[in-house]
């Protein structure tokens, strides 16, 4: 059984990407984010245990949580060499079915632990999907209102973070959501060829349960509503996503160079979207879940 992560900025698409690698039956895993890899170098199994009490993943278990907790009381810490093994079973555990060569890790959080997973994870493949910023800006402000100058800076700095740690290694393979939505027969059968599977995808029931508010995925299309920005904004933004933008071959109307998101800027949106993001939270859980889920998302 292979390692296979989901990478991507949050809102570039890794909820459909998850979603439809789930449709093949060679693929298992758990159909929530994890988010967990990049908190190990080597096998702590109480330290793990600790962690994975306290993420959301375990509150997003469901079903399978049993099943996790009968494979987490059953093993024993002498049944594996290394933390790459132990993270494979315990993945496997996540989900009723068991696949035939994947399992799945899908966080977006990821983004920026690139070097640190492809260092502890030498052998697993990774999918890095990307999109247009001026798309996910208007996603991150619809769910959770946040800055779109704020998100285009740290989508910028995000993205081109794991693509340096990745660039030209061969079990890495980058594709834009844009590309995905507009032709998915070519871009899954690219991801099948990547993958070495034998067994195609689903592509025409591609559904997620999973859901931000009233925002969800829903098969292989684009359900993003059309977002115009005043050109001063949207040339703030190209500024500060200006070398992601340009990397990932986006187009740029306005703005000319990169540039930096002032640090008073940065800490002035940082504490409003953090405001707004727990506002979220207690509004759709209540408010000691709310909390507690945010505090969580911290960890």
């Amino acid at each position: 059984m292979q390692l296979l992560f989901v990478i991507g900025f949050p809102r570039s698409g890794t909820k459909l990407l998850l979603q439809l690698l789930r449709t093949n039956s060679q693929i298992s895993g758990p159909k929530v984010e994890v988010n967990l890899a990049h908190q190990f170098e080597k096998l702590d199994f109480e330290a793990f245990k600790k962690a994975l009490e306290q993420s959301t993943l375990w509150v997003n278990m469901g079903d399978v949580k049993k099943k996790v907790e009968s494979f987490l009381k059953e093993y024993s810490v002498e049944d594996e060499k290394t933390w790459e093994e132990f993270y494979i079973q315990f993945l496997e555990s996540c989900d009723l079915n068991k696949g035939q060569t994947y399992v799945i890790d899908k966080s977006p959080r990821y983004i920026t632990k690139g070097e640190g997973l492809l260092k502890n994870f030498p052998n697993a493949k990774y999918i890095h999907i990307t999109r247009d910023v001026r798309a996910i800006a208007n996603s991150h402000a619809n769910v959770w209102k946040k800055n779109v100058y704020r998100v285009a800076d740290q989508w910028n700095k995000s993205v081109l973070s794991f693509h340096r740690a990745s660039k030209g290694k061969s079990q890495v393979l980058v594709i834009r959501y844009e590309d995905l939505v507009e032709n998915p027969k070519k871009c899954v059968l690219k991801i099948q060829n990547f993958l070495e599977l034998e067994t195609p995808f689903d592509i025409d029931n591609v559904s997620s349960n999973e859901s931000h508010g009233s925002v969800a995925a829903t098969g292989i299309v684009s359900t993003a509503k059309v977002s115009t920005y005043k050109p001063s904004v949207e040339k703030r933004m190209e500024e500060y996503a200006f070398n992601g933008l340009k990397e990932f071959g986006y187009s740029v109307k306005f703005a000319s160079q990169q540039k930096e998101m002032p640090f008073i800027s940065k800490l002035r949106y940082f504490l409003n979207d953090q405001l707004n993001v727990l506002g979220f939270h207690i509004k759709e859980k209540g408010l000691v879940k709310g909390v507690d889920y945010f505090i969580r998302l911290k960890k």
